[in-house]
């Protein structure tokens, strides 16, 4: 705790706003600490219950039959999840199971400009900019001034939503799938826009698939192909992989020098790119199995060629060509 305290933020204070979901964790925890209650039971009995949500409930850890069956990408393809066990750590940042019904309910309440589960004015000061430093953020929510909307997307393992408002016309309309985004295969974006804007009569921004990120996966996945040819093309080539040995400079370069440069490759792919994006390897893995799934192939197929070519160098006593 005191290594914790002796560290400096990495920003001052209000002068740089990101998105987090332990924030969120930590709020949750705050209710729990001040209410006395297990956040669950908190939610349970000042939200769901005074809106009417009787077909919600909040992540508990537990198993439950009613809940849709979701989906995660698998290459061209997507695969039903093993199980539907709702995650109770995570409950704060986006644990709430409803129905669309449901969440319609909950919009409702959120543009009634009634004193309900929150005031009035709570409610229009989480739909206008928290500070300077985030102006197209409130408190949970995303605002967007050229069109009015307020809006929060949300995606967990096989799942994708969408929730809009445009509260200067009292209007909403929330998208729920069973699926989860691929790296550019099976997006859901463009479905859930795509009915945001058809329902609130706006203009669709989705700009359909993406076929920059198609083109990466897709070249990913040809990767460790590529590789295990070059595996075979060295076993083939042996000999005079071998009398690189008797080379010199050159020869010593070209037998090492691929080493280093599929180790840096392996680090880019499971280090430095997850870091880019701000996810953890193991969270894209989590959503996205085949996305994980080549990328580990990608990294590890690149190493093993590299050390297999040495390998065969070294084996023997260098031999001419």
């Amino acid at each position: 705790m005191d290594e914790l305290a002796d560290e400096t933020p990495a920003y001052e204070p209000g002068t740089r706003w990101e998105y987090s979901n332990t924030n969120y964790q930590i709020l949750g925890r705050l209710v729990e600490v001040i209410s006395g209650r297990e956040f669950q039971a908190y939610v349970t009995e000042h939200i769901l219950e005074p809106i009417g949500m009787s077909s919600s409930f909040v992540a508990d850890g537990d198993v439950h039959d009613g809940m849709a069956t979701g989906h995660r990408s698998w290459f061209a393809t997507k695969l039903p999840l093993p199980e539907t066990a709702t995650d109770r750590a995570t409950a704060p940042q986006g644990g709430i199971v409803a129905s669309a019904n449901d969440l319609a309910r909950y919009l409702q309440v959120m543009m009634n400009g009634q004193d309900d589960v929150l005031s009035a004015e709570g409610k229009a000061q989480m739909m206008q900019p928290a500070s300077a430093a985030s102006p197209f953020y409130g408190f949970g929510w995303f605002l967007d001034s050229s069109d009015g909307t307020v809006s929060h997307s949300g995606a967990s393992p096989g799942f994708e939503t969408l929730a809009t408002m445009i509260p200067g016309e009292n209007r909403a309309v929330v998208v729920l799938t069973n699926g989860g985004s691929g790296l550019g295969f099976g997006d859901t974006l463009p479905l859930r826009s795509g009915i945001t804007a058809a329902a609130l009569g706006l203009e669709d921004a989705s700009a359909g698939p993406d076929w920059g990120a198609r083109a990466l996966f897709i070249g990913m996945t040809l990767l460790p192909i590529f590789y295990l040819a070059s595996i075979g093309w060295a076993w083939r080539h042996r000999a005079a992989i071998r009398a690189k040995r008797a080379a010199g400079f050159a020869g010593l370069f070209s037998l090492w020098f691929p080493l280093l440069t599929t180790a840096v490759a392996a680090w880019v792919i499971l280090g430095l790119i997850p870091s880019l994006i701000g996810s953890p390897f193991s969270t894209i893995n989590h959503f996205q199995p085949d996305v994980g799934l080549v990328f580990i192939a990608a990294a590890a197929t690149g190493v093993l060629w590299a050390v297999l070519r040495l390998g065969i160098a070294y084996a023997r006593r260098p031999t001419r060509a």
